[in-house]
């Protein structure tokens, strides 16, 4: 009784909106929640004055280790605007070609250029993502065997599980302001923190997880793993999140270069088409970096990808035996930018940042 009294008053207590203009879910825990926000705003306000002396003058964004260890710890609401534009290269962007988008608006329509900002996330094959999947599913399969061994032995795909957590960047899957956090951290590094927040979710609940015995049942474990007070406690998770053994940077390197690859072949595909490729009545050869795939003259683009990536996903296996190992397999990646700060950017061509 006392219990359901003290969840009552914090229910009035909490606005059911938040202060970012969305509605709390039906299940919101508002007790925990007041609970974990009175101690976070201590947190908050320290990082505010910190936040204030470090941004003091309004210059650019300058990326630097300190700046690194800053985002990691949080940015406040008030800054996260001209930060999150800074590190992401967009303010650049904007100050390099003043007007571009007005333009570009009152332009004709430009399918080529639609077609460049469209990610392989959202292309209709979805390379990346099944890319970034399998990643995370050899990920597991190196730190986390068992969780590996659980799905395997149910046949049970990655897509099925995760998919929301990729195309969606955690939205609607994690508390707003964890979401937040785990956004900080990926405009300035990249899309490895995707993968650092998976591995630390399936981490932290694994024993949870390993109590699953069916399809169904795995499913509606990861669903439980998003919620409760791990996750609503969103300086402590990403503090976690940033601790756990960082994903084999070998293994990144390598899905950037097979997704290389998948887009130089799919250009390669799209300009034969174009120029009116002569077509054979039998089958032909088409060549992707070092992958060779024999594919009929009547098969679709599409085709061709796909079977790109179920290749390249080969490929990652096998160089997962020697990837967290020094020596391991060598893979091809372009240098480091003078303004590399040693973070290892996460796969290629993503729908979010990669590092500079």
């Amino acid at each position: 009784m006392e219990s359901a009294g003290r969840a009552q008053a914090a229910r009035d207590r909490v606005p059911r909106i938040d202060e970012y203009g969305f509605e709390r879910p039906e299940d919101f825990d508002y007790a925990a929640y007041e609970e974990f926000f009175s101690a976070y705003l201590a947190i908050l306000t320290r990082r505010a004055i910190k936040w204030s002396r470090l941004l003091k003058g309004g210059g650019g964004i300058q990326k630097s280790m300190t700046l690194k260890r800053y985002i990691r710890k949080g940015v406040p609401l008030e800054h996260r605007a001209r930060v999150w534009m800074g590190v992401s290269g967009a303010q650049a962007q904007m100050d390099q070609n003043p007007g571009y988008y007005r333009h570009l608006l009152q332009g004709e329509r430009d399918d080529s250029l639609e077609e460049a900002i469209r990610t392989d996330y959202y292309s209709p094959s979805m390379l990346g993502l099944k890319t970034d999947q399998e990643v995370l599913g050899e990920l597991v399969r190196t730190k986390l065997p068992a969780v590996a061994a659980l799905m395997d032995s149910h046949g049970l795909l990655w897509t099925l599980v995760v998919s929301r957590w990729f195309i969606c960047l955690f939205v609607d899957v994690l508390p707003v302001e964890t979401v937040l956090r785990v956004w900080d951290c990926l405009f300035n590094e990249g899309s490895k923190i995707i993968f650092r927040v998976a591995l630390t979710l399936i981490k932290q609940h694994q024993a949870l997880i390993l109590e699953a015995t069916s399809v169904p049942d795995i499913c509606e474990k990861f669903k439980e793993i998003t919620g409760g007070s791990f996750v609503t406690e969103c300086h402590t998770f990403m503090q976690s999140a940033h601790r756990r053994p960082r994903p084999a940077s070998e293994l990144l390197r390598a899905v950037r270069t097979n997704r290389a690859h998948t887009r130089r072949a799919k250009a390669k595909s799209g300009l034969l088409c174009s120029n009116g490729h002569r077509q054979q009545s039998e089958e032909g050869t088409h060549r992707t970096g070092e992958t060779v795939q024999t594919t009929s003259a009547k098969g679709s683009t599409s085709r061709h990808t796909e079977a790109t990536a179920q290749q390249g996903a080969k490929e990652l296996h096998l160089k997962m035996g020697r990837a967290d190992f020094p020596g391991g397999a060598v893979v091809e990646s372009p240098p480091a930018s003078a303004g590399d700060t040693g973070s290892s950017p996460g796969p290629g061509r993503s729908h979010v940042p990669r590092s500079s």
